[in-house]
């Protein structure tokens, strides 16, 4: 059945002009099918469809294709409604003045997004393998090769696992409330996932049973804004953190971070097919790494590749430019890792999530 406001979003596209570029407050957007708008339709499907939501659908509205109206679709993390399920742009990615190869050790309250996905055996006994970054109170963004039936929560505030207590290095009492361990009540996973090399589409979201409280030790990041969507990063200097193998082939307790050169897509390609991976890396992806003793590895996989950005109020924050997603050589020279490029995945993201 037709919904009121299916007319009256048609009513007000028949009075717009149909081309195929669009502006809003948001940005420069395309004019499209609202089915082919995914943040769009995920609001029109949503029911009921509030005054305020019909209002905001008609705002964007540009013409009409047949009977379907179209949209001005900018895809964009701020191409939500009011009220949105994303976190407030002033509260995310907040910055503060061992699987990590050449990692240092970050400050217990540095990326308070960062997560650690708890798997477990068949004997009922559990171990931390994969990573993740929260990016609203009750979704944790990943890669789809970390999705599996084992996976059962996610850890938030973690610095230390082989601490009971993460404490400043100031000394006295000044320490971190214990981490949360949260379980997932759903599974995400990029429908085009290919699980095998080169791993295209590699990301997934995982829903937590319920909302997580902020806190300096546990917030979320950012995710890319429409400016953000058209960069590619090669020759910048980005932050990779996790708690994976380091350069002892041992994976640490502690998080650690470590700034990794993005590299020319052919940089990754060459280097693989020399030695027999046949590699063919999408725009959907980056090749980052390459530098000696700097790197990604096993247990970092599905944590977030953070570039920086400064907001209205000329504040820097990070925000998720990429998800770690495979390597070959951790950390040697010449080597580098592939990432899946998160920004145009963020209408993906926004289209799947819910209260």
């Amino acid at each position: 059945m037709i919904t009121r406001w299916w007319f009256v979003l048609l009513a007000a596209a028949r009075f717009t002009n149909a081309v195929n570029s669009c502006k809003t407050p948001n940005g420069i957007g395309e004019c499209k099918p609202i089915p082919d708008c995914p943040p769009l339709h995920s609001i029109f499907n949503q029911k009921p469809l509030t005054p305020a939501k019909a209002d905001f659908l008609r705002n964007h509205s540009c013409g009409f294709q047949g009977s379907i109206p179209k949209v001005c679709c900018v895809v964009s993390a701020e191409l939500v409604e009011p009220n949105s399920l994303l976190p407030d742009p002033s509260s995310c990615g907040h910055l503060i003045d061992a699987k990590i190869i050449g990692g240092k050790q970050t400050a217990i309250d540095e990326f308070p997004w960062m997560a650690l996905l708890e798997y477990q055996h068949a004997n009922g006994s559990r171990y931390f393998h994969c990573g993740g970054a929260l990016i609203s109170k009750r979704y944790v963004l990943t890669a789809a090769h970390c999705v599996n039936k084992k996976l059962i929560s996610v850890r938030l505030g973690e610095h230390d696992t082989a601490s009971d207590k993460d404490c400043f290095a100031s000394g006295g009492e000044d320490c971190a409330p214990p981490p949360l361990d949260v379980v997932i009540n759903e599974k995400i996973v990029h429908e085009k996932f290919i699980n095998n090399r080169p791993y295209y589409n590699d990301i997934a979201l995982l829903r937590l049973r319920h909302e997580v409280p902020f806190s300096p030790f546990v917030g979320p990041i950012c995710l890319p804004s429409s400016e953000e969507f058209s960069r590619n990063y090669t020759g910048e200097r980005l932050f990779v953190a996790g708690w994976g193998i380091t350069e002892k082939n041992m994976a640490s307790t502690v998080k650690l971070k470590v700034q990794v050169p993005v590299q020319e897509s052919s940089f990754c390609e060459t280097t693989y097919r020399r030695f027999h991976f046949d590699v063919t890396l999408m725009d959907t992806q980056l090749c980052v790494g390459g530098e000696k003793g700097k790197d990604a590895c096993y247990g970092d996989s599905g944590g977030p590749l953070m570039a920086t950005r400064v907001d209205g109020r000329k504040i820097r924050r990070y925000y998720a430019a990429g998800v770690v997603s495979f390597g070959v050589s951790c950390g040697s020279p010449g080597w580098g890792a592939v990432y899946t490029k998160l920004g145009g995945y963020v209408p993906w993201i926004i289209s799947k999530l819910r209260p």
